[in-house]
C-alpha cells in the first residue's frame, strides 16, 4: 500500500508553464524591491546644488548595493530560465525546491538593505553574499534533482547541453563561495569576481571539449 502511494506521488507530473510564470514574477518583484533601499532626498531640505550633491553622495552605498544585487539577481534569473527551457514536466519535490529558491530570491532585497545601512559591520557585509550563496546552492540542488529524477523531468536534450548547465551551476556555486570569503575582508567589492565567470565557463567548456576530442 505504501509502495503504491509512493509510485502515485512519483508519477505526478505538472506542466512548467505556471511555475515559469510565478518564477518570472517573483524574480521581477525581487529586482523591483531593491530600489526601495535608495531614499530620495527630501526636496524641502535641499536649496542648493551643493546640498543636493551631498544628499546624493549619502545614497552612494545604497545605490552600489542596488546595482550589484540587481545584476546578480538578473544572472540567477537567466540561469533559472535556461534550466527551465530544458524541462518537460515538474513534480511535487521540484515544486518545493523551486519555492525555496524563490524565497531566497525575495530575501535579497532585505539582505541588500542590511548591507547598505550597516556597512561598517562585518556581519552586515556578509549577509548579501551568504544570501546569494544559499541561492546558488538551492539552484544547484534543483538542477541536479531534475537531471537525476526518474522518470526524467528533462525533455529530450543532448548530453552536451546537460554538461554545460552542470558547468554553469558549479561555477556559480564556486564564485558565490569566493564572494562570501572575500566579503569578510573587502565587502561588496568581492562581487566583482563574478565578472570573470563567463570567461572561466567558456575556457572550462573549451578545455573539456579539447580533452574529449583528444581521447
Amino acid at each position: 500500500m505504501k509502495e503504491s502511494a509512493k509510485n502515485v506521488v512519483r508519477a505526478e507530473r505538472f506542466s512548467t508553464r505556471r511555475m515559469e510564470s510565478l518564477s518570472d514574477g517573483v524574480f521581477g518583484f525581487a529586482m523591483t524591491l531593491l530600489v526601495l533601499n535608495i531614499v530620495v532626498p527630501t526636496i524641502t531640505s535641499i536649496r542648493t546644488d551643493g546640498q543636493l550633491w551631498q544628499a546624493l553622495q549619502s545614497q552612494q552605498r545604497g545605490f552600489i548595493s542596488f546595482v550589484i544585487a540587481f545584476f546578480i539577481l538578473a544572472a540567477m534569473w537567466s540561469l533559472h530560465v535556461r534550466q527551465f527551457e530544458l524541462l518537460d514536466k515538474v513534480d511535487r519535490r521540484f515544486l518545493f525546491i523551486n519555492n525555496v529558491r524563490l524565497l531566497l530570491a525575495i530575501l535579497v532585497a532585505f539582505s541588500t538593505s542590511i548591507a547598505a545601512n550597516y556597512e561598517q559591520l562585518v556581519l552586515a557585509r556578509m549577509i548579501l553574499p551568504i544570501n546569494f550563496l544559499l541561492l546558488a546552492i538551492i539552484s544547484t540542488i534543483q538542477w541536479r534533482y531534475a537531471v537525476k529524477s526518474k522518470p526524467p523531468l528533462l525533455s529530450s536534450v543532448s548530453e552536451q547541453e546537460v554538461r554545460m548547465h552542470n558547468l554553469r551551476s558549479i561555477w556559480f556555486l564556486v564564485f558565490s563561495i569566493i564572494t562570501v570569503v572575500g566579503a569578510y575582508f573587502i565587502g561588496e567589492i568581492s562581487f566583482a569576481v563574478f565578472l570573470l565567470m563567463p570567461i572561466v565557463i567558456r575556457l572550462t567548456a573549451r578545455g573539456r571539449t579539447n580533452q574529449k576530442d583528444s581521447i
